[in-house]
């Protein structure tokens, strides 16, 4: 957070004698408001891999930006050609160090932000080409949905509390669908919950590469056999854990809803 101290002058107590008689005078300069400092913010998404689907198209609308002022700054999507009110982007395509960008270099005041909100169109069965949904690996397909109050047709991915530095940002928003698609019982549509993406600044993010021996995966899909997919084929996933935890469990909460990626 950036703060501004006003720097006040201040004419101090003139006082003079001669003649029997005194005077004194004060004076203050007039203050000046301080000026906000600009700065850039271009904001991307992406996504870690999963299993069982082939494609994962989310209707992005609009951005908007609260700053802790209380100003909203809205930034609309649109298709990259323009040929649509909103930019469809299938997230299984810009995984690890590839991003999608919403948009670039959007001109904002440095400072704090309370939070940044991202507004998606939800899902409708009968117009997948404008709308949000999922592709399965089967060839189905089934709406994603992202709850919201109202049910207007306008789901809402909200992310809390950040700073945009005098200059230039780059954030993006990463995805873990392993963690936020759910497939609601009794329900044709998929949910996606915002407890599965986090704001990312690139400043601060670090890359790890490595390698995994083949023996070790191979040994790994012959004790889960039964959890192949439909082509018999196995997706693997690399994770990794603080080394203060003594039973490394799997990324699902107990009791949690089902996930849609198998």
């Amino acid at each position: 957070m950036y703060k501004y101290v006003t720097l006040a002058t201040f004419m101090g107590l003139l006082s003079g004698c001669g003649g029997g008689s005194s005077s004194s005078s004060t004076s203050t300069q007039p203050t000046t408001p301080p000026v906000a400092e600009s700065t850039t913010l271009t904001l991307g998404v992406s996504d870690a891999p999963v299993t069982n689907i082939a494609a994962v198209w989310v209707a992005f609308d609009k951005i908007t930006l609260r700053a802790s002022g209380g100003q909203d700054t809205v930034v609309d999507i649109s298709s990259e050609d323009g040929s649509k009110s909103v930019r469809l982007v299938n997230l299984l395509q810009y995984t690890g160090d590839d991003i999608h960008q919403l948009f670039s270099n959007q001109q904002l005041e440095a400072g704090n932000y309370t939070w940044i909100r991202a507004d998606v169109v939800n899902g409708d069965s009968s117009d997948y080409e404008n709308t949000s949904h999922v592709i399965y690996k089967d060839g189905t397909y089934a709406p994603l949905i992202v709850n919201r109050k109202g049910n207007d047709g306008i789901g809402e991915i909200q992310l809390d509390g950040f700073d945009l530095v005098t200059g230039t940002n780059q954030f993006v928003m990463e995805f873990d669908l392993k963690k936020s698609l759910v497939d609601p019982k009794n329900n044709a549509d998929i949910v996606l919950k915002p407890r599965g993406v986090r704001l990312e600044n690139l400043a601060q993010k670090a890359k790890l590469e490595g390698t995994i021996a083949t023996q070790l995966m191979a040994d790994c899909e012959v004790a889960n056999a039964s959890l192949a997919n439909i082509d018999n084929g196995f997706e693997h996933a690399i994770y990794l854990y603080p080394a203060s935890i003594e039973a490394p469990a799997d990324i699902y909460y107990e009791n949690d809803e089902p996930s849609a990626t198998g």
